[in-house]
């Protein structure tokens, strides 16, 4: 399969406290309504070549998920500088967990485990995030404890925050660039009819792990995507006036059991330096989450905290 060319096109169009929705306070333009969490995974030596040059384009954020046993190992993989040139003196503060190949939170002996050296916890594999935990109409629930009535684990909690890979290849199809760039806006826009007047309710988290030029290893994995396609995509996100967060901007009132988004920025224009929030994964396959700028000096709008992730690999929905 080659990778057809994808023509570059673009399109016009606060901070908050704990136990609401997120709302700025006005509804001056569609734009307030549009926030999304842009994730990689898997430690791809791709994402620092070519997708975090994207990011500084925009001045965009981000969360990186590390495996540890896989840095300085496989040649595609980030070396230890690439971690450390992040990490800059900045030191990690552990506070979110992520699950292995999305398995584990449906576990109550896991949860458990998680939730005692944990504030919160990703897994997959839904296209939207509910921040009150009730609008998975399969799965219902009328806030996000993680317990229901009944004793047993919710579907959507503090401990399994939604998140969804963006593959390529789904049910054995293979997408084209153009036909992926579709797909992701239709998802980036499913957000649309459940926010409104700056109020935030859903949004998506998309995961994405290995980007290349090349027909060879784009055909080898479903998660590989096309750099031309995603930057094409980042630049859909600027010219629509998303704003795009780390998902450590991500807070949880335990007293209400909601979550809410801490600081969030309105859409702005280019800067030359991006925000970063990484996660690494030591040898026992745990996660951590930390926020840095290109330059090395942490954001002031984002904390500096780091999220250890269990398992090797966390690319399946």
């Amino acid at each position: 399969m080659s990778i057809p060319t994808v023509e570059s096109k673009s399109s016009s169009s606060s901070s908050h406290g704990p136990g609401h929705s997120t709302n700025n306070g006005d509804a001056e333009s569609s734009s307030n309504d549009k926030v999304i969490m842009i994730n990689f995974d898997d430690s791809y030596k791709t994402q620092v070549l070519y997708a975090k040059p994207i990011l500084d384009q925009y001045g965009f954020e981000a969360t990186f998920f590390e495996v540890c046993d896989w840095i300085g190992k496989p040649q595609e993989r980030q070396s230890w500088q690439d971690v450390a040139t992040c990490l800059a003196n900045q030191g990690y503060n552990a506070t979110i967990f992520g699950y292995p190949d999305n398995l584990g939170s449906d576990n109550k002996t896991v949860v458990n485990v998680v939730a005692k050296y944990y504030s919160l916890a990703r897994t997959g594999s839904d296209p939207l995030m509910f921040l009150h935990c009730n609008g998975f109409t399969k799965r219902p629930q009328t806030d996000c404890g993680t317990l229901l009535p009944d004793g047993t684990l919710s579907y959507v909690n503090r401990y399994d925050i939604r998140s969804q890979s963006f593959d390529h290849i789904h049910s054995n199809i293979a997408l084209t660039p153009t036909q992926l760039f579709q797909q992701f806006v239709q998802r980036v826009n499913s957000e649309v009819p459940y926010n409104k007047g700056g109020t935030i309710n859903a949004f998506p988290i998309i995961t994405f792990h290995n980007l290349t030029y090349g027909n060879e290893v784009y055909n080898e994995l479903p998660s590989t995507i096309t750099v031309p396609l995603f930057a094409q995509m980042m630049n859909y996100l600027h010219d629509n006036g998303f704003k795009v967060l780390t998902i450590n901007q991500l807070g949880y009132d335990a007293t209400n059991n909601l979550f809410y988004i801490k600081n969030v920025p309105s859409p702005t224009s280019v800067t030359t330096t991006t925000n970063v929030a990484t996660i690494v994964r030591d040898s026992s396959h745990s996660s951590r989450s930390y926020s840095k700028s290109s330059s090395s000096s942490l954001s002031e709008s984002v904390s500096s905290d780091m999220v250890f992730q269990a398992g090797s690999n966390s690319n399946k929905d």
